[in-house]
Parts: C-alpha cells; sequence; structure tokens
C-alpha cells in the first residue's frame, strides 16, 4: 500500500477552511508527498480461537472477582 500526504498551508484542514477566503490562488496546499511506503509490519500476533482454549478449574481468593492463581 502507498500513502500520499498532502500538508495544509496552515496548522490544519480545520483552518485551511476557516481562512480559505485569504486564499486567493486556490492552492490550500503547503507540500504534498507521494509515495510515502507503510513501514513492514515486523511483529505479529498470535490468534488462538477460544474452541482451542483448554479449560481449567480456577480457586477464588474472593469468589468471582480475584482467582488465587499461579
Amino acid at each position: 500500500m502507498t500513502v500520499h500526504r498532502l500538508i495544509p498551508l496552515f496548522k490544519d484542514w480545520n483552518e485551511v477552511l476557516q481562512h480559505r477566503a485569504e486564499i486567493t490562488d486556490g492552492k490550500y496546499l503547503r507540500e504534498a508527498i507521494y509515495g510515502l511506503k507503510e513501514p513492514p509490519q515486523e511483529e505479529t500476533v498470535e490468534i488462538i480461537r477460544m474452541s482451542e482454549v483448554d479449560t481449567q478449574t480456577v480457586e477464588w481468593l474472593w469468589s468471582r472477582i480475584f482467582p488465587l492463581g499461579k
């Protein structure tokens, strides 16, 4: 995926809309950056279905609030 970034003439696009009467030449962009590549995703998360999770009995320190655990 390629990302194109359009940098507004003012601080943000809301200010461009508020001051559009002052921009007589119709150029609302300060800069346009084309072709930015997204960084490759290096880290992945393992997905486990709930049907694949083993159930186990839990002892409770406080009933159904704090498990007495590992």
